[in-house]
């Protein structure tokens, strides 16, 4: 499956307009909204802090930071999903390009135009969901190994490695 979704890429980047510039969007979307997250669990990990030290104003601080990093990450969110969206869009547009191209007219297939976009729907969409959780786990392993190893010793997070 690999093997076939960067071939397909390909083709679909030779046939398509806008799907490097699309994929570093989505790249530094995600880049941006993993940070964030990050620092939306300080700003947690500073709340609990205050709630156990009874400082009223360390906790309203801690309230309005996290609501509003929360905030943005929502609207980054909604970005990345737009942006996934017109990515899967134009890889659909660049493969059936390629693909109407080079697929031989047959009278006896019913509407094979659209079966043949429909497909390559299903594909492009499928492809960019699961490059995207790739890239997300890829992103946070090393935020999540140097969490786990401030708070233990350096072995764990090679172990992490090991079993991941």
């Amino acid at each position: 499956m690999l093997k076939q979704s960067y071939q397909l890429l390909k083709i679909a980047m030779a046939n398509g307009t806008g799907i490097k510039k699309l994929m570093v969007i989505v790249s530094l979307i995600e880049v941006v909204s993993i940070g964030l997250l990050y620092k939306l669990n300080m700003v947690y990990g500073e709340l609990y802090s205050g709630i156990e030290a009874h400082d009223a104003h360390q906790i309203w601080l801690n309230i309005g930071l996290f609501a509003g990093v929360a905030m943005i990450l929502v609207f980054i969110s909604g970005f990345l999903t737009s942006f996934s969206n017109k990515l899967a869009f134009q890889i659909r547009a660049g493969l059936t390009y390629y693909s109407l191209m080079w697929a031989p007219y047959s009278p006896e297939v019913p509407n094979m135009d659209q079966r043949i976009q429909e497909d390559l729907k299903k594909f492009s969409e499928s492809s960019v969901e699961f490059w995207i959780a790739v890239a997300k786990a890829a992103l946070k392993l090393p935020i999540f190994l140097g969490i786990v190893m401030s708070l233990t010793k350096w072995y764990v997070g090679l172990l992490i490695i090991l079993l991941v």
